[in-house]
């Protein structure tokens, strides 16, 4: 019981300045109507009256409040709705009665609230409008629950459809990947065995990668960026000095996870679009770094440019696409011409460390 009481003093002196200040101006509201409806005849009197009742209300319904935050269950809006319609009432009853009774006994001993033959009347107005108010907020909250259930129910189906699509279009992006690979592979059996049995190594790895990440939606930038060097390696046996790559990224990068399959598109892409296509062949530059709240990645690649940057291949697109459905508008993907032979593909991506 001590704990309960000293448990109640604290937090009845946390607001109660507040509350003293709320009745206090309610007071004065009231106080100030009545004063004018009865052309400032016994201004002072009444101010006092007003006041008085005023604290007394607030101080009852404050301290009931305090109470019933110690039993009730903020979870279970209908309760709560319920129990501060009856402590309000209660309160209010209360605290007329003891506010008379304190004008009544110490200030003005013939002080009358209200007649004896209206008090009844007085209380049973109350507790219709405040039984009206209950069914008003009961209903309210009936709807508002049922509200949120069909919002919870559309994001749920929401966010099944996000994931249906983006399964979807990796499904489409894995064999396009790995039928280019045994493309490759097919043409080094003839043409340089030794070169394919390094190939058939890589590709082994890419496929055990391929199956271990294809379960995931998220993997880190290192597992792509392991997954594209295999890749990059398979392409550098088959096109010999016509390509050359880099793979640059910043350590603390490294970890941070992203959709998988994101990059190696673009790869390929500058890969089949870009290095294949031209004579000479080219160079393909694959650079990862932080700059400001985004994380930017950067494919260029020398050789053949786009022709069109407006119209985007399946492996661009779906990268668009799952970059959409992932981040919103917080993501951007960049295509840049900056010459013939000069093409930049550019993903900016929400940093969060």
């Amino acid at each position: 019981m001590k704990e309960f009481i000293l448990l109640f003093w604290k937090k009845f002196k946390h607001h109660l300045v507040h509350q003293l200040l709320l009745s206090n101006i309610i007071g004065f509201i009231i106080g100030g109507i009545n004063v004018l409806e009865n052309n400032s005849k016994n201004a002072y009197q009444i101010f006092i009256i007003s006041f008085i009742l005023a604290n007394s209300i607030g101080l009852i319904t404050y301290s009931m409040f305090i109470i019933a935050g110690f039993f009730w269950n903020k979870k279970k809006k209908i309760q709560v709705i319920l129990i501060s319609i009856v402590i309000t009432v209660f309160s209010t009853t209360l605290g007329l009665e003891v506010g008379s009774f304190i004008i009544n006994t110490f200030i003005y001993h013939d002080f009358i609230l209200v007649d004896p033959g209206s008090r009844n009347i007085m209380y049973i107005a109350l507790y219709f409008v405040t039984l009206f108010i209950a069914g008003m907020l009961m209903f309210y909250s009936i709807l508002e629950n049922r509200l949120k259930r069909k919002e919870a129910e559309y994001e749920r189906l929401q966010k099944l459809h996000v994931q249906t699509k983006l399964a979807m279009l990796q499904s489409k992006i894995n064999p396009h990947f790995l039928f280019n690979t045994l493309n490759t592979l097919l043409s080094l059996i003839y043409t340089s065995p030794k070169d394919a049995e390094k190939c058939i190594l890589n590709l082994s790895e890419i496929y055990r990668r391929t199956f271990q990440l294809n379960e995931k939606e998220y993997i880190t930038i290192d597992e792509e960026l392991q997954l594209i060097k295999k890749y990059l390696e398979i392409e550098k046996i088959r096109m010999g000095d016509k390509l050359n790559f880099t793979i640059d990224i910043q350590d603390e990068l490294k970890k941070e996870k992203i959709p998988a399959f994101l990059i190696e598109p673009i790869v390929e892409n500058a890969v089949v679009h870009g290095i294949a296509k031209s004579k000479k062949g080219g160079d393909i530059a694959v650079k990862i770094k932080k700059m400001n709240e985004n994380i930017c990645i950067l494919v260029e690649n020398t050789g053949a440019s786009f022709k069109d940057t407006s119209r985007l291949g399946f492996g661009l697109y779906s990268i668009s696409e799952r970059l959409k459905l992932i981040y919103g508008d917080r993501a951007k993907l960049f295509i840049d011409n900056f010459s013939e032979h000069i093409t930049i593909i550019k993903l900016e991506l929400p940093y969060e460390k």
